[in-house]
């Protein structure tokens, strides 16, 4: 063959390889290109487009080389330094990434798409300033550019500024009205700033545009499920688990939800939630278990102390601050290290961080750090006891405990409702109510009972002064229910019906921030009035300050819990504002929180036995103002004095905990 023939096949082949592959041909494009670089190894095009195969086949480290033979064969291509930056981005050498990548724009400063990938590249090194800047130059170089649009958007979310956000996604979807992401993260700010009604819609949307889109149904089933509607996200969230090809990172979260959305409803078998725990262990945690080499051997040598880890997104003004900051101030510092991983987003740190901060042997700021990295880390710190102080709430860390990043491993409060379900969870801790003797076989971990309550709660601050009894000047009592509108059902309803028809004259407030949306607040008026009661007996209020939120208590004689999920911080706070809880637990550790926090304040009578006695209770209480109006006035001293509020006694009782943990694990075999 000569040299110009051969010189036409190589350009013939080459064109047919490029055109495969935009068909997405990937098998015959692969072959083809080799067959032009057999002939001409420093083609640059066959290089780079070979390259783009294997980048395309998540092979990145393979196709690096041929990346950097195109970039040798033309100097200065923006594209060479842009698909180097991609693979070592995929490789996770994210220095040389942004050093290709910025060698791109060089060449290229009118390249939207390096722009765009520059802002990946500092979100994921954690620069939030950096990222918005070169996703802001993507849309500026390129004002049609959605994904900048919509990357925009997602760091403000990332941020918790869902306000900020809302505005760069709706830009997204003006431009590109199918873009199915940019829908779905368009609902989730919607739904954090309250609006469940138009987010519902545009969680539709985009399941519309992508029917197996799995991150909007999962998403709509947790909306749902925040707005009392468990049943209908449970369906939902069946759905989705009955899909055997699903995204693990995404479909983890999504079954923590479904977990905790069980919990809500009042006809599920605990042997179905204990089967659905073990279910999403063995799905996405305990497959993690061979990817490190053992745990540390922890042996505690004379005088060294303990090294406990805890892990959270709570360390702030939040339900994992208020009850750990105190006791955890507490502890004795030559025994016991404190060593912090924090997902709490930096810039919601306050004054509980600030504490927190102030105790650490160590503070890793982790919200970025992948599981496996992180389990790498902690392993890499030698911490003995790792604490999790989240459980399966949103942002939780569960999965990462599969790796075994400590030889000994604790589930304590934060998302704590019931069992992680985890076999590599060595304790659960609890108290005698929380966890009654007899309740061990509904837990994957072995159980430590607390000789009082199971947390100890630090006030703010700024708690507000205990007033009177608003039925002295009203006339009328007024009940109250002030949880999450996530733990509302039929029985719920019925119950709190029950009640009102049983003190003639009666109101009840419902308070959360989620009724501050009217279809929500006319669901609860919708299901009063189902139930007998008038509109007018009903006061639904949304939501506010915490400061305020402490303050509204005042406005209410009695707090009437849900059943099964029961208060827990709102029960807390309901008793430190003077209002007494009536409750009637369920039968799992989320159904029995406000037990354990009335009886550690020394409030045990308010706890019913069932249905009937809750409505006793209630109705007894309502019918003598003057006992209801003594004890609202001796309640606040009276806790400040029980187990409830006393850190440096909890804190004792933890540190027994803890080397009750270390002594009784057979440390050298984790």
């Amino acid at each position: 063959m000569s040299i110009m023939s051969l010189v036409k096949q190589t350009e013939n082949d080459l064109r047919e390889a490029i055109a495969a592959h935009q068909k997405g041909d990937s098998s015959r494009a692969k072959k083809l290109y080799l067959k032009v670089l057999n002939i001409h190894p420093g083609n640059f095009l066959a290089n780079n487009h070979y390259g783009l195969c294997l980048l395309g086949e998540k092979k990145a480290a393979q196709a690096l080389p041929y990346f950097q033979m195109a970039l040798q064969n033309k100097p200065d291509w923006d594209e060479a330094y842009f698909n180097i930056a991609r693979a070592c981005y995929m490789t996770g050498e994210l220095d040389k990434a942004i050093v290709n990548a910025q060698q791109a724009l060089h060449v290229s400063p009118k390249n939207a798409n390096v722009w765009l990938l520059l802002g990946t590249l500092f979100y994921d090194k954690g620069d939030v300033d950096h990222a918005l800047f070169h996703f802001k130059k993507s849309v500026e170089v390129d004002p049609k550019s959605s994904n900048g649009y919509n990357a925009i958007g997602g760091v403000y979310a990332a941020q918790e500024e869902h306000a900020s956000a809302q505005p760069w996604f709706e830009k997204a979807i003006e431009i590109d009205p199918g873009y199915a992401n940019a829908w779905n993260n368009l609902a989730v700010s919607l739904r954090y700033q309250g609006a469940f009604d138009i987010a519902l819609q545009a969680f539709d949307m985009a399941v519309k545009l992508v029917p197996d889109y799995l991150s909007p149904r999962a998403n709509k089933a947790e909306a749902l499920t925040h707005i009392g509607r468990s049943e209908e996200a449970l369906e939902i969230y069946r759905d989705i688990f009955a899909d055997p090809v699903l995204d693990k990172a995404i479909a983890s979260d999504a079954y923590s939800n479904y977990l905790m959305s069980l919990h809500y409803a009042h006809d599920i078998e605990r042997e179905n939630i204990l089967e659905e725990h073990k279910n999403w262990a063995s799905r996405y945690a305990t497959l993690n278990k061979p990817k490190l080499s053992k745990a540390h051997t922890a042996k505690l040598d004379a005088g060294r102390p303990l090294k406990i880890g805890f892990i959270s997104h709570g360390f702030k003004r939040h339900p994992v601050g208020y009850m750990v900051v105190g006791p955890l101030e507490h502890l004795n510092p030559k025994k016991f290290e404190c060593h912090f991983y924090s997902d709490t987003n930096s810039r919601k740190h306050d004054e509980i961080t600030k504490r927190l901060q102030k105790i650490a042997t160590s503070w890793c700021e982790s919200r970025l750090i992948d599981d496996f990295a992180l389990a790498q880390k902690i392993r890499q710190d030698k911490v003995d006891i790792l604490v999790d102080l989240s459980g399966h709430s949103d942002k939780g860390r569960l999965g990462m405990f599969g790796y075994r990043p400590a030889p000994i491993q604790v589930e304590w409060v934060g998302g704590l409702f019931d069992t992680s379900g985890l076999e590599e969870m060595d304790w659960i801790l609890g108290d005698k109510i929380e966890i009654p003797e007899g309740d061990d076989p509904w837990y994957t971990e072995k159980i430590y009972r607390m000789p009082n309550d199971y947390i100890c709660y630090d006030p703010p601050s700024y708690l507000p002064d205990v007033g009177e009894a608003p039925a002295l000047e009203n006339g009328y009592i007024t009940f109250g229910n002030f949880n999450n509108s996530a733990k509302n059902n039929s029985l719920s309803f019925a119950l709190w019906a029950d009640i009102l028809r049983a003190v003639p004259g009666s109101k009840m407030m419902f308070k959360n921030s989620s009724y501050g949306n009217n279809m929500v607040r006319d669901d609860v008026v919708m299901k009063m009035v189902e139930h007998g009661i008038e509109e007018d007996r009903l006061i639904i209020v949304g939501g506010s300050s915490h400061q305020d939120h402490l303050k509204a208590f005042g406005g209410i004689d009695i707090a009437l819990d849900p059943h099964p999920y029961t208060g827990g911080l709102t029960t807390i706070e309901a008793l430190m504002m003077g209002v007494p809880v009536v409750t009637w637990p369920g039968d799992h550790f989320a159904g029995r929180h406000s037990a354990t926090h009335l009886k550690a304040a020394g409030y045990g009578r308010f706890i019913a036995k069932n249905r009937k006695a809750m409505i006793r209770i209630a109705k007894k209480w309502a019918d003598d103002l003057e006992k209801l109006s003594a004890v609202r006035g001796e309640m606040r001293a009276k806790i400040l004095k029980s187990p409830l509020t006393n850190s440096k006694r909890f804190a004792k009782d933890l540190e027994k905990a803890f080397l009750h943990f270390y002594s009784h694990e057979d440390v050298a075999g984790c």
